[in-house]
């Protein structure tokens, strides 16, 4: 029986466009996660954000993530 975890993704043609859906997808599970998505500044990281390369934004993100793991491992 196939893991219902999976989902069939259809990947656009344009590369600009794949990259968009990639970090939909990777935006999606982050929310899951419930890491939060948004900079000490309080804006809102998109997926756009991270497509388009915005480096001071991707780094808020990747601590975001690594405080969130950081304090989940340590309970």
């Amino acid at each position: 029986m196939p893991n219902a975890s999976f989902q069939k993704v259809i990947a656009p043609s344009d590369t600009n466009k794949k990259r968009l859906s990639n970090c939909s997808t990777a935006i999606q599970y982050i929310k899951q996660a419930r890491v939060p998505l948004s900079d000490s500044d309080g804006v809102t990281i998109s997926a756009e954000d991270i497509a388009a390369g915005d480096k001071e934004l991707i780094l808020s993100l990747l601590w975001n993530m690594f405080v969130h793991m950081q304090v989940k491992c340590s309970i």
